[in-house]
């Protein structure tokens, strides 16, 4: 079992390095195997639920990908995004962390970056999420795939509403240049389940996990050091 498990985990690996990421979990037990031919039974089962939610996200990504119909190619350059809110995350770093956010435009694709200011600040007075809300604030777009991006420099941000669609925005509409150089095809970003591995070898799923509220409190103490007052 082990043997078969080291083949999918070295295969996993690969597959993160094609895409420039490393797993250090994963690296650790590779190298524990190769130092000492075998794992501890907690290695293991660890190992077992990791690929099993590593291989479930990987369906997720496709089946929403398959679902998601894009209009138009992401663009590039400084634009003004519209779109739906996907998720947030909060993202912790030296300077204490950001409030990330992914974003559906109306064309279909997607980009994620630091949720504006002013979105931040509407966040901690109204002391909810902005997950669905559907807003729109100018940033740069840098295009990794064809339908998915990262974007920079945001300013602005407003939520919009039926009644107020686009008056909220201040300034004028950036508009929205196509990337000139093609824009790689985008990959599935998690290899699928090896043929000779059984489902029934990998233990099941851990059941879903409700999303933890936002920490309000270190985004409220951000937004009032940033000068913005309710």
């Amino acid at each position: 079992m082990q043997a078969i498990l080291i083949n999918e985990l070295n295969r996993v690996i690969d597959e993160l390095s094609a895409h420039g990421r490393v797993d250090n979990f994963y690296s650790s037990l590779s190298q524990a195997y190769r130092k000492y031919g075998s794992w501890t039974e907690r290695q293991e089962a660890a190992l077992k639920r990791s690929l099993t939610q590593y291989h479930d996200r990987n369906e997720r990504v496709v089946a929403s990908r398959k679902a998601r119909v894009v209009s138009s190619p992401i663009p590039t350059g400084r634009v003004t995004i519209i779109g739906r809110v996907v998720s947030t995350k909060w993202v912790e770093n030296d300077f204490g962390g950001s409030l990330k956010m992914l974003v559906e435009s109306e064309q279909g694709w997607r980009v994620y970056g630091t949720v504006p200011a002013r979105l931040g600040e509407i966040l901690a007075r109204t002391e909810g999420t902005l997950v669905g809300s559907k807003v729109a604030f100018t940033a740069t777009i840098q295009p990794k795939e064809q339908d998915f991006g990262f974007f920079s420099r945001p300013t602005g941000g407003v939520v919009l509403t039926d009644e107020h669609p686009l008056e909220q925005i201040t300034g004028p509409v950036e508009p929205c240049p196509i990337a000139k150089d093609p824009v790689p095809a985008r990959p599935v970003h998690f290899a699928p389940i090896a043929k000779d591995l059984s489902p029934a070898d990998l233990l099941p799923a851990p059941a879903p996990v409700a999303p933890t509220a936002p920490k309000l409190g270190r985004l409220s103490a951000l937004v009032a050091a940033a000068g913005y007052t309710e």
